[in-house]
């Protein structure tokens, strides 16, 4: 981890242009991490090598992501970027859009209660604000949630499968 100066150094925006942009200021499908590591256990390779990921920390710094020697995704060097609040700042009133569109068909169905502001269309202005209205993803450690389930499902069909046959 680079030297940081505030806790805006350390949160990660992706911006995965699905090939689709190759300007790093329009926003694609944009993502917040809590830490570098997060970001990065994100980010396919096959997404690197086609130059499909452009990444920020909130402070605006540009994050160049390559692959390291065993293939995974590292953040090769920070640059200076002098766009890059404004940059960081549409990408997170991009996604905080999608979050309040989100939430507003959810709310249809009554499952949440949308806030004043969000009902009068009204998002942060700010980084800081923008980064506390979306949040963060929360994901399990060591993504053990997925083996153990996938564990759990295949035991079951064991189990479903030994007394079928020994039913028959």
């Amino acid at each position: 981890m680079a030297v940081r100066s505030t806790w805006l150094d350390e949160v990660v925006i992706l911006n995965d242009s699905d090939g689709t942009s190759i300007e790093e200021s329009m926003p694609g499908d944009v993502s917040i991490y809590r830490s570098e590591g997060d970001a990065l256990n994100g980010v396919e390779p096959w997404a690197v090598e086609h130059s499909q990921i452009f990444a920020f920390n909130a402070a605006g710094k540009r994050l160049v992501l390559g692959l390291g020697s065993a293939g995974q995704v590292i953040i090769v060097r920070r640059e200076d970027c002098p766009d890059g609040p404004e940059i960081v700042l549409k990408w997170l009133t991009s996604l905080a859009q999608n979050t309040v569109d989100a939430r507003a068909r959810v709310a249809q169905n009554g499952r949440v209660v949308l806030s004043g502001y969000e009902e009068d269309g009204a998002l942060p202005t700010t980084i800081e604000g923008l980064i506390a209205y979306i949040g963060f993803p929360w994901t399990s450690p060591r993504n053990w949630l997925a083996p153990g389930c996938l564990l759990l499902l295949a035991v079951n069909a064991a189990l479903c499968i030994a007394l079928l046959w020994k039913m028959l």
